[in-house]
Protein backbone atom coordinates (compact mmCIF):
# COMPACT_ATOMS: atom_id res chain seq x y z
CA UNK A 1 0.00 0.00 0.00
CA UNK A 2 1.67 3.54 -0.68
CA UNK A 3 0.85 5.20 2.30
CA UNK A 4 0.87 8.19 1.03
CA UNK A 5 -2.51 7.76 -1.27
CA UNK A 6 -4.48 5.19 0.55
CA UNK A 7 -3.91 3.14 -2.81
CA UNK A 8 -2.07 -0.01 -2.61
CA UNK A 9 -0.49 -3.45 -4.28
CA UNK A 10 -2.74 -6.42 -4.60
CA UNK A 11 -6.00 -4.85 -3.96
CA UNK A 12 -5.00 -3.35 -1.05
CA UNK A 13 -7.03 -0.20 0.03
CA UNK A 14 -4.82 0.20 2.58
CA UNK A 15 -5.06 2.28 5.88
CA UNK A 16 -3.42 5.46 5.10
CA UNK A 17 -3.82 9.11 5.77
CA UNK A 18 -7.96 10.08 5.98
CA UNK A 19 -9.12 13.17 4.67
CA UNK A 20 -5.21 14.34 5.16
CA UNK A 21 -5.48 12.90 8.69
CA UNK A 22 -1.87 11.78 10.10
CA UNK A 23 -2.60 7.31 10.42
CA UNK A 24 -0.92 5.51 13.33
CA UNK A 25 -0.60 1.84 14.02
CA UNK A 26 -0.53 0.93 17.57
CA UNK A 27 0.64 -2.53 17.85
CA UNK A 28 -0.64 -3.77 21.47
CA UNK A 29 1.07 -7.01 22.21
CA UNK A 30 3.37 -8.78 24.92
CA UNK A 31 4.74 -11.62 22.37
CA UNK A 32 7.63 -10.57 20.80
CA UNK A 33 7.05 -12.79 17.86
CA UNK A 34 3.40 -11.90 17.70
CA UNK A 35 4.46 -7.83 17.63
CA UNK A 36 6.74 -8.98 15.10
CA UNK A 37 4.37 -10.82 12.95
CA UNK A 38 2.40 -7.63 12.71
CA UNK A 39 4.96 -5.19 11.93
CA UNK A 40 6.14 -7.60 8.54
CA UNK A 41 2.67 -7.64 7.96
CA UNK A 42 2.32 -3.67 7.67
CA UNK A 43 5.61 -3.19 5.98
CA UNK A 44 4.88 -6.33 3.34
CA UNK A 45 1.52 -5.80 2.50
CA UNK A 46 0.58 -2.71 3.51
CA UNK A 47 3.48 -0.91 2.76
CA UNK A 48 3.29 1.02 6.09
CA UNK A 49 6.34 2.80 7.62
CA UNK A 50 7.80 1.65 10.97
CA UNK A 51 7.73 5.50 12.00
CA UNK A 52 3.76 5.31 11.53
CA UNK A 53 4.11 2.34 14.26
CA UNK A 54 4.62 1.78 17.58
CA UNK A 55 4.81 -1.13 19.76
CA UNK A 56 3.22 -1.98 23.42
CA UNK A 57 3.75 -4.64 25.72
CA UNK A 58 1.32 -3.64 28.56
CA UNK A 59 -1.85 -2.19 28.76
CA UNK A 60 -1.05 0.83 31.05
CA UNK A 61 1.40 2.48 28.59
CA UNK A 62 -1.33 1.75 25.65
CA UNK A 63 -4.55 3.84 27.28
CA UNK A 64 -1.73 5.98 28.46
CA UNK A 65 -0.77 6.35 24.40
CA UNK A 66 -4.32 6.73 22.94
CA UNK A 67 -5.39 9.21 25.81
CA UNK A 68 -2.28 11.81 24.55
CA UNK A 69 -3.31 11.90 20.87
CA UNK A 70 -2.67 14.97 18.66
CA UNK A 71 -5.83 16.13 17.30
CA UNK A 72 -6.67 14.88 13.85
CA UNK A 73 -4.80 11.95 14.23
CA UNK A 74 -6.02 8.81 13.24
CA UNK A 75 -5.43 5.24 15.31
CA UNK A 76 -5.52 1.70 14.01
CA UNK A 77 -4.81 -0.52 16.73
CA UNK A 78 -3.64 -3.81 16.64
CA UNK A 79 -5.08 -5.15 20.14
CA UNK A 80 -3.88 -8.85 22.01
CA UNK A 81 -6.91 -9.07 25.10
CA UNK A 82 -4.34 -10.61 27.37
CA UNK A 83 -1.43 -8.35 28.27
CA UNK A 84 0.25 -7.15 31.86
CA UNK A 85 -1.82 -4.52 33.29
CA UNK A 86 -5.49 -4.34 35.08
CA UNK A 87 -7.34 -4.47 32.46
CA UNK A 88 -7.77 -7.43 29.79
CA UNK A 89 -10.42 -8.20 27.52
CA UNK A 90 -13.59 -6.40 27.25
CA UNK A 91 -13.10 -4.26 29.89
CA UNK A 92 -9.41 -3.83 28.09
CA UNK A 93 -11.43 -2.62 24.99
CA UNK A 94 -13.50 -0.51 26.61
CA UNK A 95 -10.82 1.05 28.25
CA UNK A 96 -9.38 1.65 24.70
CA UNK A 97 -12.22 3.47 23.51
CA UNK A 98 -12.74 6.07 26.27
CA UNK A 99 -9.18 7.23 25.86
CA UNK A 100 -9.82 7.77 22.21
CA UNK A 101 -12.96 7.00 20.60
CA UNK A 102 -12.28 7.65 17.31
CA UNK A 103 -9.67 4.64 17.48
CA UNK A 104 -10.20 1.43 15.10
CA UNK A 105 -9.53 -1.34 17.12
CA UNK A 106 -9.12 -5.01 15.53
CA UNK A 107 -8.90 -7.97 18.05
CA UNK A 108 -6.06 -10.51 17.11
CA UNK A 109 -6.06 -13.06 20.07
CA UNK A 110 -5.57 -16.62 20.77
CA UNK A 111 -9.22 -16.46 22.00
CA UNK A 112 -11.05 -18.24 19.38
CA UNK A 113 -15.09 -17.46 21.04
CA UNK A 114 -17.63 -16.25 19.15
CA UNK A 115 -18.73 -14.82 22.71
CA UNK A 116 -16.26 -12.73 22.92
CA UNK A 117 -16.06 -11.56 19.66
CA UNK A 118 -19.50 -10.48 19.87
CA UNK A 119 -18.66 -8.92 23.69
CA UNK A 120 -15.71 -6.50 21.96
CA UNK A 121 -18.01 -5.94 19.22
CA UNK A 122 -20.13 -4.06 21.42
CA UNK A 123 -17.87 -2.78 23.34
CA UNK A 124 -16.36 -0.63 19.56
CA UNK A 125 -13.76 -2.98 18.38
CA UNK A 126 -14.51 -3.22 14.76
CA UNK A 127 -11.97 -6.52 14.07
CA UNK A 128 -11.84 -9.79 15.36
CA UNK A 129 -9.25 -12.38 14.21
CA UNK A 130 -8.01 -14.91 16.38
CA UNK A 131 -3.95 -15.89 16.52
CA UNK A 132 -4.29 -19.41 14.99
CA UNK A 133 -5.58 -18.28 11.48
CA UNK A 134 -3.49 -17.80 8.49
CA UNK A 135 -2.26 -14.16 8.33
CA UNK A 136 -4.25 -13.34 5.63
CA UNK A 137 -7.56 -12.95 8.07
CA UNK A 138 -5.33 -10.38 10.06
CA UNK A 139 -4.34 -8.97 6.73
CA UNK A 140 -8.01 -8.42 5.62
CA UNK A 141 -9.12 -7.50 8.71
CA UNK A 142 -6.48 -4.35 8.68
CA UNK A 143 -7.79 -3.65 5.27
CA UNK A 144 -11.69 -3.74 6.29
CA UNK A 145 -11.51 -1.65 9.92
CA UNK A 146 -8.77 0.48 7.83
CA UNK A 147 -11.07 1.74 5.27
CA UNK A 148 -14.01 2.43 7.50
CA UNK A 149 -15.97 -1.32 7.66
CA UNK A 150 -15.52 -3.93 10.13
CA UNK A 151 -14.01 -7.58 10.06
CA UNK A 152 -15.08 -11.00 12.16
CA UNK A 153 -12.24 -14.08 11.43
CA UNK A 154 -14.21 -16.33 8.64
CA UNK A 155 -13.52 -18.94 11.49
CA UNK A 156 -15.45 -17.68 13.85
CA UNK A 157 -19.72 -17.82 13.91
CA UNK A 158 -21.74 -15.28 15.70
CA UNK A 159 -25.27 -17.12 14.89
CA UNK A 160 -23.68 -20.04 16.98
CA UNK A 161 -24.18 -17.88 19.59
CA UNK A 162 -28.39 -17.53 19.24
CA UNK A 163 -28.86 -21.25 19.44
CA UNK A 164 -26.09 -21.67 22.51
CA UNK A 165 -27.68 -22.77 26.11
CA UNK A 166 -26.05 -20.26 27.60
CA UNK A 167 -28.59 -17.57 26.03
CA UNK A 168 -31.37 -19.09 27.67
CA UNK A 169 -30.20 -18.20 30.79
CA UNK A 170 -32.56 -15.38 32.60
CA UNK A 171 -29.85 -12.37 33.61
CA UNK A 172 -30.65 -13.42 37.23
CA UNK A 173 -29.33 -17.36 36.95
CA UNK A 174 -26.28 -15.95 34.49
CA UNK A 175 -25.17 -13.56 37.16
CA UNK A 176 -25.68 -16.14 40.02
CA UNK A 177 -23.96 -18.99 38.02
CA UNK A 178 -21.06 -16.43 37.62
CA UNK A 179 -20.48 -15.44 40.98
CA UNK A 180 -20.26 -19.00 42.69
CA UNK A 181 -17.64 -19.59 39.78
CA UNK A 182 -15.45 -16.15 41.42
CA UNK A 183 -15.75 -18.37 44.61
CA UNK A 184 -18.81 -16.89 46.05
CA UNK A 185 -21.52 -18.63 48.33
CA UNK A 186 -25.11 -18.64 48.32
CA UNK A 187 -24.94 -16.90 51.72
CA UNK A 188 -22.79 -13.88 50.25
CA UNK A 189 -24.59 -13.82 47.23
CA UNK A 190 -27.90 -13.36 48.87
CA UNK A 191 -26.45 -10.45 50.89
CA UNK A 192 -24.80 -8.81 47.74
CA UNK A 193 -28.02 -9.21 46.10
CA UNK A 194 -30.58 -9.03 48.73
CA UNK A 195 -31.70 -12.45 47.69
CA UNK A 196 -32.76 -14.74 49.72
CA UNK A 197 -30.40 -18.27 50.27
CA UNK A 198 -33.66 -20.40 48.76
CA UNK A 199 -33.94 -17.37 45.95
CA UNK A 200 -30.17 -18.19 45.28
CA UNK A 201 -30.15 -21.51 45.29
CA UNK A 202 -33.13 -22.05 43.14
CA UNK A 203 -31.33 -19.67 40.41
CA UNK A 204 -28.21 -21.83 40.98
CA UNK A 205 -29.65 -25.15 40.14
CA UNK A 206 -32.45 -23.78 37.17
CA UNK A 207 -29.80 -21.97 35.62
CA UNK A 208 -27.52 -25.43 35.92
CA UNK A 209 -30.50 -27.34 34.42
CA UNK A 210 -30.63 -25.37 31.07
CA UNK A 211 -27.03 -25.58 30.73
CA UNK A 212 -27.26 -29.59 30.99
CA UNK A 213 -24.68 -29.36 34.48
CA UNK A 214 -24.64 -31.21 37.13
CA UNK A 215 -23.25 -29.14 39.84
CA UNK A 216 -21.63 -26.52 40.53
CA UNK A 217 -17.77 -28.44 40.24
CA UNK A 218 -18.90 -28.71 36.29
CA UNK A 219 -19.46 -24.31 35.49
CA UNK A 220 -16.11 -23.28 35.27
CA UNK A 221 -14.58 -26.08 32.70
CA UNK A 222 -17.67 -25.20 31.06
CA UNK A 223 -17.58 -21.33 30.93
CA UNK A 224 -13.56 -22.21 29.69
CA UNK A 225 -14.82 -24.92 27.15
CA UNK A 226 -17.31 -22.46 26.04
CA UNK A 227 -15.50 -19.39 25.55
CA UNK A 228 -17.01 -17.92 28.19
CA UNK A 229 -14.40 -17.20 31.14
CA UNK A 230 -14.14 -13.68 29.72
CA UNK A 231 -17.48 -13.17 31.84
CA UNK A 232 -15.61 -13.79 34.87
CA UNK A 233 -13.61 -10.77 34.44
CA UNK A 234 -16.71 -8.30 34.59
CA UNK A 235 -17.70 -6.81 37.82
CA UNK A 236 -19.87 -8.87 40.11
CA UNK A 237 -23.52 -8.61 38.40
CA UNK A 238 -27.08 -7.96 41.01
Amino acid sequence: MDWTTNAGPAGHKGTGPVDGRTRKVFIADDHPSATFAVLQLLSTAFAVPGSHCLTFHGSAELLAACADSPDGDVRLVVLDLLMPGKLKRVRLVQAVMQADPTAQVVIYTAEESAFLASAVFRAGALGYVAKTSAVAELAQAIEAVGSGGRYLDRNIDLDSIKAHPWTSLTEAERSILLAFSRGEKAAEIGERTGRSYSTVTTHKYSGLAKLGLRDGSDLLPYLYANGLHYELDEPHGQ
